[in-house]
């Protein structure tokens, strides 16, 4: 935040420019005419930086100080929105665009519930439970869960995200799915409206780098695991009543075996590193014939291999 010495005439914002506002914050060439007061009473980084910065030069075409903000134009006017137009606002479905303006924001000007707020709906989607990860990404590319939708490439932007706020919690996830971004998105990042780049720092691009081979290398194991049909025939009495079920389980093995066609995202290249995604699909597919006990049998096999990836996600991706 700074005070300009002489600023161009701005573009004033429609809806937050009030005219007994008593301070006018710009960014580029847009302003907010807007009340001290709230900013300062949500923002202890506000609240001390108008305290100890003199605002009393006033600016004869605005009739108040006005300070330059670096911040993107879409964040400080989901900024105000959520300061001046209330709290309620947080409990219906938000894009990802809103939810990362609060975490953002809310980071920076410490305002913490609404970095808090913004963090447990990101968390929501980009979880540390692999049944809820399923459910998310149950319909790709868009994942919706607890108030917010986002698309999968919005992996970057909370890689970045957990990064401001320094929470661990989402990082493992986002960064997972990080990996199975086509390398050229990977490397570039996501262009958003308005000029916005959100693109991974150079350390967190070798880590995904570096973790491909190993996911590749665990598919792999998974496949093999899940399609050995004679796991799955372990407790029956007489193999001779679950011919059907047999069948079944080797057509089950050759799709397996003949590999997923792309990612969940939908990335022909990104298939060769989602070793998460559940091949549930596959199953239910082929495997017409299965009594609901063998059904059921390779229904955890598939979710046990699974959570053993889960459980080394962050060691996989060099968080630890």
């Amino acid at each position: 935040m700074t005070r300009p010495n002489e600023i161009e005439d701005l573009v004033r914002d429609e809806n937050f420019w009030f005219d007994d506002g008593n301070v006018v914050i710009t960014s580029g060439t847009i302003g907010w005419k807007i009340h001290k007061s709230v900013l300062s009473r949500s923002s202890p980084a506000f609240r001390e930086f108008f305290a100890v910065t003199p605002t009393d030069g006033i600016d004869q075409r605005y009739g108040c100080p006005v300070v330059i903000l670096e911040d993107h134009p879409d964040d400080i006017r989901l900024l105000l929105r959520a300061l001046y137009d209330g709290r309620h606002l947080r409990a219906a479905w938000a894009r990802f665009n809103v939810i990362a303006a609060w975490v953002r924001m809310g980071a920076k000007y410490r305002i913490d519930d609404l970095r808090d707020g913004g963090l447990r709906r990101l968390e929501s989607c980009f979880c540390d439970n692999m049944y809820q990860w399923d459910l998310v990404s149950y319909e790709p590319p868009e994942l919706r869960f607890y108030g917010i939708t986002l698309h999968w490439r919005d992996c970057i932007a909370t890689v970045n995200l957990a990064r401001i706020a320094n929470t661990q919690s989402a990082l493992p996830l986002a960064m997972y799915v990080c990996c199975t971004l086509d390398t050229r998105t990977l490397l570039n990042g996501i262009e958003y409206t308005r000029g916005r780049v959100e693109k991974l720092d150079e350390a967190d691009i070798v880590r995904c780098l570096d973790a491909r081979p190993k996911f590749m290398v665990l598919q792999q194991q998974i496949v093999d695991n899940l399609a050995r049909v004679e796991r799955y025939l372990d407790g029956y009495p007489d193999i001779g009543d679950h011919a059907h079920c047999m069948r079944a389980f080797r057509r089950i093995a050759d799709a397996i075996r003949a590999g997923r066609p792309s990612a969940w995202n939908g990335d022909p290249e990104g298939g060769k590193y989602d070793v998460l995604q559940s091949w549930k699909p596959a199953i239910e597919k082929e495997g017409a014939g299965l009594c609901e006990l063998c059904r059921e049998k390779i229904i955890a096999a598939d979710a046990e291999e699974r959570m053993k990836v889960w459980l080394q996600l962050p060691k996989l991706l060099g968080l630890r």
